[in-house]
């Protein structure tokens, strides 16, 4: 369940944000799940708003893996593009959304 609280704004850190989204390129280049997520958005959204919804959920990946203690996978996909097992949450937690 996603809790959805409005756009994504240009508020907080501008240093943070570009940095999240430089990041969110690179991983949107060699993590299978996140370069699907993006492809996707990238296509109904536009190329720089989707690097932002990206860093966004590297962001959420990252809050949950600091609370739970845990590392983080990629999703495993079969050969047909399905995912097969889900091995991180998918969800950030509601205080961040």
């Amino acid at each position: 369940r996603t809790l959805r609280r409005g756009h994504i704004t240009k508020e907080g850190n501008r240093l943070l944000r570009w940095i999240l989204v430089e990041a969110a390129q690179k991983a949107g280049q060699h993590d299978p799940h996140l370069s699907r997520v993006y492809s996707k958005l990238k296509s109904r959204m536009g190329a720089n708003k989707a690097k932002v919804a990206i860093a966004r959920k590297m962001l959420c990946y990252a809050y949950i893996m600091l609370t739970e203690n845990s590392e983080y996978h990629t999703l495993s996909v079969n050969s047909a593009g399905k995912k097969v097992k889900q091995r991180t949450r998918s969800a950030c937690a509601p205080a961040l959304c």
